[in-house]
Parts: C-alpha cells; sequence; structure tokens
C-alpha cells in the first residue's frame, strides 16, 4: 500500500483512540509511526536489486515492531509527555507499526512479516496497491482531525472512516475469492494454485492467475462487477540450459522470492545477436490488450556467446494510463461491461 494511504490510517487510528489522552501530538506520532517502515526504500539508493531485496522486508517484521515499539514508545512518552502515559505510548506504536504491516499483506506484493525466523513473502490478495475508494475517507478524517474544533465531530468522522477501510478490506477478500469462483480454467490444465491479483485502483477487476505442476499458467481478466472474464490466455513452461543458468543468479532468486514464485522466463536475441532470458512477473499482466497481455515487471538476463551472464535489467513498464489515452475507457468498460466486442472479448 502507498506510504501516504499508510500514514492516514494512523491519524485515524490516532484519532479514535489515543488523542482524548495524549492530545494532538499523538496524531503526528502516529502519522510518522505509520510511514516509518518503508523508510527501507532508501535501500533503492544503494540499487534496484537491492531495493528489491530489503524492501517490506525486515522493516516490516510483526517481531521486528514487538522490539522497536516499547522504545519508540518510551522514548515518546519523556520526550513529549514528561514522561507519563508509557503503557499509551507503547501501545500506539505497536499498532501504528502493525497496521501498516497488516495493510501491506493485504495486497499482492505482500511483506516478509516473520522474518527474521523465515524469509518467506506473504500476501493475502485482497487490496490494490493504490485505491482510492479505500484512502479517500482516511484523508477526510484526517484533515478533520487537524482542523475541526469539535473533538465528539471529529471523533465520528475517524470512526466512520476506520469502519469504512474494515469493511472495504472485507469486500476485498470477498472479491478475491468471487474472482477464482468466476475464472474459467480448464480441467485439463490441472491447476496446482491459483491466484486472485487486484487491478490498481479497484477490487472489481482482478488478474487471474493459475499455475500447474509443470509450470504452466493460464490467465485471464475477470469483472467481479460484471461476473464476467476476458482474455483466456494459455503460457506455456520453456524448458532451456539458458533459463537454467539465469535461476541460479542472485537476481533470479530474488524475484522468485518477492513474486511467490510466479515466474515465467522464455528465450531470445538481442539486435545485436546475444542470447537473453527474459522473465515476466505473471502476477501483474495488463488486463488491456487481449491480443498480448504486457507484463508491469519484466527482467531481462543477457548472455555472451560463451553462456556467460553479463547484465541483469529490470523494467518497470509502467502503468498503462501514462502511454494510452482510451486506456481509461476500456478499464472502465472490462471493469462495469463491455460495449466493444474488439475490446473485451471473452
Amino acid at each position: 500500500m502507498d506510504t501516504i494511504t499508510h500514514t492516514l490510517i494512523g491519524v485515524a487510528a490516532a484519532e479514535v483512540g489515543f488523542r482524548h489522552k495524549l492530545g494532538k501530538k499523538s496524531l503526528l506520532v502516529a502519522a510518522a509511526l505509520s510511514a516509518l517502515p518503508d523508510s527501507d526504500i532508501v535501500s533503492a539508493y544503494a540499487g534496484q536489486w537491492e531495493m528489491l531485496k530489503w524492501h517490506r522486508a525486515e522493516t516490516h517484521s510483526f517481531l521486528i515492531a514487538a522490539i522497536a515499539a516499547p522504545l519508540i514508545g518510551m522514548l515518546a512518552a519523556k520526550f513529549l509527555d514528561k514522561g507519563k502515559h508509557y503503557g499509551l505510548w507503547i501501545l500506539l506504536s505497536l499498532l501504528c507499526l502493525s497496521l501498516h504491516i497488516l495493510d501491506d499483506l493485504c495486497t499482492s506484493w505482500g511483506t516478509e512479516a516473520l522474518t527474521p525466523l523465515f524469509d518467506a513473502r506473504y500476501a493475502w490478495d485482497a487490496l490494490p496497491i493504490i485505491d482510492v475508494l479505500f484512502s479517500l475517507p482516511l484523508l477526510i478524517a484526517a484533515f478533520s482531525a487537524l482542523l475541526l474544533k469539535t473533538a465528539r465531530l471529529r471523533l465520528s468522522i475517524a470512526t466512520i472512516a476506520v469502519s469504512w477501510c474494515l469493511l472495504y478490506t472485507g469486500l476485498g477478500f470477498y472479491m478475491n475469492h468471487r474472482a477464482q469462483q468466476i475464472a474459467v480454467i480448464p480441467e485439463d490444465f490441472k491447476a496446482k494454485s491459483v491466484r486472485s491479483i487486484p487491478s490498481i485502483g479497484t477490487v472489481f477487476l482482478w488478474n487471474v492467475v493459475a499455475k500447474n505442476d509443470k509450470g504452466d499458467y493460464y490467465t485471464q481478466t475477470v469483472s467481479t462487477w460484471t461476473g464476467k472474464s476476458y482474455f483466456p490466455q494459455f503460457h506455456a513452461f520453456t524448458n532451456h540450459p539458458l533459463i537454467e543458468l539465469a535461476s541460479k543468479s542472485m537476481q533470479y532468486r530474488l524475484l522468485a522470492r518477492t513474486s511467490g514464485n510466479m515466474l515465467l522466463a522464455f528465450t531470445g536475441n538481442t539486435p545485436e545477436g546475444k542470447r537473453t532470458v527474459k522473465v515476466i512477473d505473471m502476477r501483474y499482466a495488463n488486463p488491456l490488450k487481449a491480443e498480448k497481455p504486457e507484463p508491469l515487471f519484466s527482467t531481462v538476463f543477457e548472455f555472451s556467446r560463451n553462456d556467460k551472464l553479463t547484465s541483469v535489467t529490470r523494467m518497470r513498464n509502467g502503468p498503462p494510463l501514462r502511454s494510452d489515452t482510451n486506456v481509461l475507457k476500456r478499464y472502465m468498460a472490462l471493469t462495469f461491461g463491455c460495449k466493444e466486442t474488439k475490446t473485451c472479448q471473452k
């Protein structure tokens, strides 16, 4: 989830449960603590692979939060509250750090919530990383908490915002389940696992990804609003010595860990004649292109003629809204119902 929404959640939670005892400064502390786990983004200065390694790792661990919260809470009580309300400051610190982790667990990117005991990444696939319907009530609650003088009104608005977020998260889990029910997966595909990934900005449009024991994928776009599925595609696993070499690299292992091993690789050649392996993250296919869905993330491994890995380039193709002025119309058509058969082919 985006850092701004994390911050807004912390402010709303502080208004509901702590401001009446700790005062307005609890809002500022909650805002800072709710954004604190995303400080791991500074690892990007060390390179994209360091960022991929450290983002949503130790700073997003419940175990680390449990250790850090008492220390932060005691410091806040000492310097901001004259040594009073130690328990409340510690509880506020633990709540803000934990809510950040829980919010990120609800996305498809997930977190390493139990590190350092376990380095597995957990993702519940219930909410998009960015969703205005989720964030807007929180924004209203934050402005109300900062600007309104009537305590009862501030509390009511914040309570409504928090309640809305809980209900909306429940809706996301239900829509995830509904997307898998709507998806049509051939019986002979023999799916071993199925994931429903929410599209950016909505819980009503999903990328349903099935994987079998062979490593093949079957994907389709599903609207839980209309109950229809679009663009079913079979993606065959490719067994190639060059792909095997790429899979042994540090970069490939990082990609596998962060994606939940939902990777598809195939070989190719550069214009200069170098052999390549392109690895795509099957969680994030572009649902707007019927002819060939383009993944949001892809990585190209280049090899020399003697099969030595020479470079690894990770590419983010970016949200499609940047490149196509008609894409929002198609996005809405997919979500709420298609009238153009060329746009939406079931």
